[in-house]
């Protein structure tokens, strides 16, 4: 499909706000430096509607995690970087409960090729970046 509308859109800010998380992942490099991603992950045990969320966007996944008895399996929709900076803009004038972290994702740098130094991005956006990461921690530890 790849034509989404506002209706879409809201439908699926209703999940976020219920089923889904705005995230900064960050992992360490072998330099001892950090390396931060931006994320919009859903999770549910209902496949179809995260069928039709990749469908309709035509981009990020779906993926299954096979879980113990008695819990069901976890079926789980992930955009990632630009993609779901993107999206949470659309998301955004729709969400009741995650607004919050929809802001400070919205915040997140986007890395362009004039602030890359040697491959690497610039002190400013690294520091912005953990800000950023630091904040979203502290919002989704009291969505718990």
């Amino acid at each position: 499909m790849h034509n989404p509308d506002s209706l879409f859109y809201a439908w699926m800010a209703g999940f976020m706000d219920g089923e889904g998380c705005f995230t900064i992942g960050k992992v360490t490099l072998a330099s001892g430096r950090y390396s931060y991603k931006a994320g919009i992950i859903i999770s549910n045990t209902y496949r179809p509607p995260l069928d039709e969320i990749l469908q309709t966007l035509g981009y990020g996944k779906v993926y299954q995690t096979i879980r113990q008895r008695p819990w069901k399996d976890a079926i789980t929709y992930q955009a990632a970087g630009t993609e779901a900076i993107t999206l949470t803009r659309h998301l955004r004038p729709y969400l009741r409960v995650k607004g919050a972290q929809a802001d400070v994702l919205l915040q997140y740098p986007i890395r362009s090729k004039r602030k890359v130094l040697h491959g690497k991005i610039s002190d400013e956006d690294y520091a912005l970046r953990e800000q950023l990461f630091q904040e979203m921690k502290a919002l989704n530890a009291k969505t718990k």
